[in-house]
């Protein structure tokens, strides 16, 4: 399986003047450790249970293969994307959801299989990861072939190197 790092909180110590410095040294950390994917937060609304709209933001462009798990939406993925990303609610929520996907795709003459099914989950990688990793386990045996992680601690490096050390070398075991 691979892992994404998903960059969406925006207030960083030193403020403004820090943001680009820690969102280069997040993403060269990334590289680094091995990531496959580096995303950044463009939207805000519709996810103020992490930061608030009064928060910083960068502006980013919203991409189709990145839209929220719902029916409806997944219809547009069935028909124009080429991902499509669900959080990780549980292995039988994500079941439910690419079973819907897999319909609609078979409604518009779409390959399921061309789709890559990602999600996005939350993990301490300084912590006990075996809990992670086992659920992980139970995604890519859905199809789910990429997880994308936020970093939750104040040093977004520091997270993502831990990721590196602790989580990488065992997660592309998995898949």
């Amino acid at each position: 399986m691979q892992i994404g790092v998903h960059f969406m909180n925006f207030t960083m110590p030193g403020g403004a003047a820090g943001l680009r410095s820690a969102v280069g040294d997040t993403a060269v950390a990334a590289e680094e450790a091995g990531v496959d994917w580096f995303t950044a937060m463009d939207h805000w609304f519709q996810m103020e249970q992490f930061q608030t709209a009064h928060d910083p933001m960068i502006e980013g462009y919203s991409v189709l293969s990145f839209v929220a798990a719902k029916t409806e939406k997944l219809r547009l993925v069935a028909q124009y994307a080429d991902a499509c990303n669900i959080f990780a609610m549980g292995p039988e929520e994500i079941k439910r959801k690419l079973d819907i996907l897999r319909g609609h795709c078979d409604t518009v003459g779409r390959d399921y299989d061309s789709i890559q099914k990602t999600i996005i989950a939350q993990v301490d990688p300084e912590g006990n990861v075996s809990e992670f990793l086992s659920a992980m386990e139970q995604y890519a045996a859905l199809g789910v072939t990429l997880v994308e992680v936020a970093p939750t601690m104040p040093d977004p490096a520091r997270f993502v190197r831990a990721l590196g050390e602790n989580v990488i070398p065992r997660l592309s075991e998995i898949g």
